[in-house]
C-alpha cells in the first residue's frame, strides 16, 4: 500500500513528529511504501528508514502551488492513503483539494484535546474577555472545525475512545460513523525488562518549555516543597522553548536543578526514577512522555487535566494521577516514592508491563484494519 503523511516538520520535532516516524518505520517493515510531505525539514540523530521518501512543500499554507504539488505526488506515486497529522483546518482543506481526481482516501488525526484550552494557545481576546465567554467561543470554534474536518475526511482518528464519546455528546443529532480511536505508539520494546538497579535519584520533566501549555512554574513549586528534605535527589528539565530563559531565572534560587535543552529523552528515562507532567487543562491529546517513561521503568505522576490520561496511568498501580493544579498532592506522591524504594520498584515494573499495550506492532495492526475498512 502507498501511504503519504502530511506534517509540519519532519523528522525532528515533538510528539507528532515522533509518532509519524515510528509509524513510518513500522509500515516500511510491513511492506508498505511511505512518503512524508512536510513544510520544513531538519537533521535528526533518530532512526528514519532510508526507504521513507521525504518531500517538502514549496511554501506554507493552503496555496494553489501546494495543492498542485501534492496532487502531482498523489497521481504519480499512486497514493492510496493520506494521513494528515496537522491540526489547522487549512491543512485538511489542502489535502482534500489535492486528492480531487485521485482515488486517495484521507485520514485526519487529531493529536490534541477535542476542545483545546484557550489559555494554552492564548490570543488577544482570551486576555480581555470573561473566561466563561472565551471558553464558549472557543468551544464553538473548535466544534465547527472538527465538523468541517469530518466533512472533508474519510476517517477521523482520535487518540482515545474518550474523545469520541465527548464529540458524540456535543453533536447528539449527527451521524458520526467515521470516528476511530488509535493511541500513539511506542517503538523498540526489548525482551529484557529495564534494570531497576540502574535507576538514579532523578526526577525529570520532558516537554516544550512553554508556560501556558506545560505550566513549567508548577514544577518549580513542587520542587520547592521537596528539595530540602531530599538532598540526594535532582530535578532535570529536558526541552526547549520560548519560556526557557524565564524558567532558568526562576530556578536560580533552587539547588540541584538542571536544564539540558532539547535532547533524546530515552537515556534520561532509563536513568530517572520519576517523571512529572503538569500540562494545562484540555490541551494534551495523549501523554506520550508518560508511556515512554513507563516503558523505561520511570514512574509518571501527572495532573488530571485531559481525558485520555487514565488510558495510560492506572492510579497507584503504574503511576499516580493527582487533582489538577494540586502541587501539594504531587509533592506528597513524590515523597512517598522517595521514602519507599520497594514500592517505587513495584510501580515502575508494573508500568513496564502496562506500556506494552502501546507497542507499535499492536497499534499498526489497528491502522491496517482502518486502511482496509475505508478502502
Amino acid at each position: 500500500m502507498n501511504i503519504l503523511f502530511v506534517i509540519d516538520k519532519f523528522p525532528v520535532g515533538g510528539g507528532i513528529e515522533t509518532v509519524t516516524r515510528i509509524l513510518s518505520n513500522e509500515f516500511i517493515m510491513r511492506g508498505h511504501k511511505i512518503w512524508v510531505c512536510c513544510f520544513s525539514q531538519g537533521k535528526s540523530n533518530v532512526f528514519v528508514n532510508e526507504q521513507i521518501k521525504i518531500l517538502q512543500f514549496h511554501q506554507k499554507g493552503n496555496t494553489v502551488q501546494n495543492i498542485k504539488f501534492l496532487n502531482r505526488i498523489l497521481i504519480c506515486e499512486n497514493i492510496n492513503i493520506i494521513i494528515n497529522q496537522e491540526y489547522p483546518l487549512k491543512t485538511v482543506i489542502l489535502c482534500s483539494k489535492a486528492r480531487i481526481g485521485t482515488s486517495a482516501k484521507l485520514i485526519s488525526v487529531h493529536h490534541f484535546s477535542l476542545i483545546i484550552n484557550p489559555y494554552a494557545r492564548i490570543g488577544f481576546f482570551a486576555k480581555i474577555l470573561p473566561s466563561r465567554l472565551v471558553y464558549n467561543l472557543k468551544k464553538y470554534r473548535d466544534i465547527k472545525r472538527r465538523n468541517l474536518t469530518y466533512k472533508y475526511s474519510d476517517a477521523i482518528v482520535f487518540l482515545s475512545q474518550k474523545f469520541i464519546e465527548q464529540y458524540k455528546k456535543l453533536q447528539p443529532r449527527k451521524n458520526l460513523d467515521r470516528l476511530y480511536a488509535i493511541a500513539d505508539p511506542l517503538e523498540n520494546f526489548c525482551k529484557e525488562p529495564p534494570n531497576f538497579e540502574n535507576k538514579n535519584k532523578i526526577i525529570i520533566f520532558v516537554a516544550r518549555m512553554v508556560e501556558r501549555e506545560k505550566r513549567l512554574s508548577l514544577v518549580l513549586k513542587i520542587w520547592e516543597l521537596l528539595y530540602e528534605k531530599n538532598p540526594e535527589w535532582n530535578l532535570l528539565f529536558l526541552g526547549d522553548g520560548e519560556d526557557l530563559p524565564i524558567l532558568r531565572e526562576k530556578a536560580k534560587k533552587f539547588p540541584r536543578v538542571e536544564f539540558l535543552g532539547f535532547q533524546n529523552p530515552k537515556p534520561y528515562y532509563e536513568k530517572a526514577s520519576i517523571l512529572l507532567q503538569t500540562s494545562a487543562k484540555d490541551f494534551e491529546g495523549f501523554g506520550m512522555t508518560l508511556a515512554e517513561a513507563q516503558k523505561n521503568a520511570c514512574i509518571p505522576i501527572a495532573m488530571d487535566s485531559y481525558l485520555s490520561l487514565s488510558d495510560i496511568i492506572e492510579n497507584g498501580k503504574n503511576g499516580f494521577i493527582v487533582s489538577n493544579n494540586d502541587v501539594n498532592a504531587m509533592a506528597e506522591k513524590i515523597q512517598i516514592l522517595i521514602n519507599h524504594p520497594a514500592l517505587r520498584r513495584e510501580i515502575a515494573l508494573n508500568g513496564v508491563q502496562t506500556s506494552k499495550k502501546f507497542d507499535v506492532k499492536l497499534l499498526a495492526n489497528e491502522w491496517e484494519k482502518l486502511f482496509a475498512e475505508i478502502l
